[in-house]
């Protein structure tokens, strides 16, 4: 079955240096577990949304690895805005799954998120939440992902972003190995 897949990534100034380069080294990790019939869209917010790859067939992960990587960090903190646009655009296409996942390292302006959570997934989109370090508003995050069906990370360590956010996707787009024997 096929899934579409949203990474809303901060690219605020407190996300410079190794931060902003682990997130896009993990957004590209990410697209590597996904197949030609999946899709996957990246959005990076400041206090406005940025399309760093429209929501996109996977096909070769070059040219989306191409696109990831000139992403820079700078600027505010406002996720809703990324959310929203990662919501409309997985609203777009016909994929069985539709999963988000949400990360940021700190306070973010804006409000409505748990409704905004909650109407993604009344629409069949869940939503996973990562914070990174102590300066992330983390009981947000963890209402978001309550509210949008997905999962809640805390980690204090960077470089923890890549496992999470390749098992939280094959977690999420039943991509997990599974448990019982193989016939």
């Amino acid at each position: 079955q096929s899934s579409a897949l949203a990474l809303v990534m901060d690219r605020s100034g407190s996300m410079s240096g190794q931060k902003i380069e682990i997130c896009k080294s993990a957004a590209i990790a990410t697209a590597e577990l996904l197949t030609e019939r999946d899709y996957i869209g990246v959005y990076a917010f400041d206090s406005a949304v940025h399309t760093v790859v429209p929501m996109t067939r996977v096909g070769t992960t070059n040219s989306i690895a191409n696109q990831i990587s000139i992403l820079a960090s700078g600027g505010g903190t406002n996720i809703y805005p990324g959310m929203a646009e990662a919501r409309s655009e997985l609203g777009k296409v016909k994929t069985k799954i539709k999963h988000m996942i949400v990360l940021t390292d700190g306070q973010t302006a804006g409000q409505g998120y748990q409704s905004l959570a909650a109407q993604c997934n009344a629409e069949g989109i869940t939503i996973s939440t990562v914070a990174v370090g102590n300066g992330a508003q983390i009981g947000l995050l963890q209402a978001i992902a309550a509210a949008g069906g997905g999962k809640s990370y805390v980690t204090m360590d960077p470089t923890a972003i890549t496992r999470i956010f390749t098992q939280d996707t094959m977690m999420h787009t039943g991509r997990l190995i599974r448990e019982d024997p193989f016939q």
